[in-house]
């Protein structure tokens, strides 16, 4: 269940040409802050979308915890996820915030809230790459940026539209 890490310019395998997605900035730290988040930014790092998931009692678990919230299993396994999914929330910012020049001269850019249906409707947050424009429901599947000086150093998720596909 690999995620995309690069820029494809010729096929997706179905014979639509991928768009050339331009890399974006961070205006965030990425990367792990702790302990129990890096196998997420590893998983990335390998091309992966991992989320963790209860052995105990299957419950999907996202933000990272080092704890099942259901059952309160302790160190919930992390598991590959396929990374398509659709659009719960989005909002596209017109405007560059003092804490956030780095996306200057990068405005209008949409950020959006996707619902992953093979972890339950976990709901992860990204940028939308690409001059996309999406509505609630819009399918999607996640691109890797790949780590620069831009991402800190490191793979960042992102999401670009899928056309007449379905989670």
């Amino acid at each position: 269940m690999g995620v995309s890490t690069h820029n494809p310019a010729s096929s997706s395998g179905n014979g639509d040409a991928v768009p050339t997605f331009e890399p974006v900035p961070v205006a965030l730290p990425v990367g792990p802050q702790d302990e129990v988040e890096a196998p997420h930014w590893e998983g990335l790092k390998n091309g992966e979308l991992l989320i963790q998931h209860c052995a105990n009692c299957g419950r999907w678990i996202w933000s990272p915890s080092w704890i099942c919230p259901q059952c309160h299993e302790f160190d919930p396994p992390w598991q590959a996820v396929d990374p398509v999914g659709e659009v719960y929330t989005w909002t596209t910012t017109h405007h560059v915030f003092p804490a956030s020049v780095e996306f200057t001269g990068r405005v209008p850019y949409t950020t959006a809230f996707v619902s992953i249906p093979s972890a339950d409707n976990r709901r992860l947050m990204g940028i939308v790459v690409g001059d996309q424009e999406i509505e609630i429901g819009t399918p999607v599947r996640a691109w890797i940026q790949p780590a620069s000086d831009l991402t800190g150093g490191w793979p960042v998720l992102r999401w670009r539209k899928v056309e007449g596909e379905r989670p």
